[in-house]
């Protein structure tokens, strides 16, 4: 079955990046809430700082039939990458899922029934009006120590630290 997965402020982070996508198989779908490159004030001086390869890995993606979704985040400019927006809707296993970064004002959430944003570095996942928020933290630069990702399947939703695979939390849908 194919899964969703969820991520945000990878900021640029080849190693953070790589560990990603050994999640993703023919079939399953991707979105990055923002920050995926950070291209605006990215420590170009590290290593581990490749927007370049992401950006191409990124593309070849799509062509590996692999569903991409995407959102620009404050950190990213979107020159580098055209044809995206800070927000957008999708579907995905029945369920409208609405992509925003978090660091602008919540556009009409009344289409969506999860709402995945990042920006803040912090998991979240929980309920409220009615709607799915979840923030699936951040796999390079984790403000509660805990690098994490997010997996959507079967109708559930299940946030994942990256470097144990252990389930931090999860709900369904």
């Amino acid at each position: 079955m194919a899964k969703l997965l969820a991520a945000a402020d990878i900021h640029g982070s080849i190693s953070s990046w790589e560990r990603l996508k050994k999640f993703l198989k023919f079939g399953d779908s991707l979105a990055v809430a923002g920050d995926l490159f950070d291209t605006r004030y990215g420590d170009r001086s590290s290593a581990d700082f490749r927007p370049d390869i992401i950006k191409k890995e990124f593309l070849d993606l799509a062509r590996e039939q692999i569903n991409v979704h995407y959102v620009y985040g404050n950190c990213d400019l979107e020159d580098y990458l055209e044809g995206f927006s800070f927000q957008t809707i999708f579907e995905f296993d029945g369920f409208s899922f609405l992509l925003n970064h978090g660091h602008l004002p919540l556009p009409d959430i009344s289409d969506a029934q999860v709402i995945i944003e990042g920006h803040s570095h912090t998991p979240r996942l929980d309920t409220l009006f009615g709607k799915i928020f979840l923030n699936p933290g951040s796999p390079s630069l984790p403000r509660n120590s805990l690098p994490g990702f997010a997996l959507v399947q079967n109708g559930r939703i299940q946030l994942i630290e990256l470097t144990k695979g252990k389930v931090l939390d999860e709900i369904t849908i």
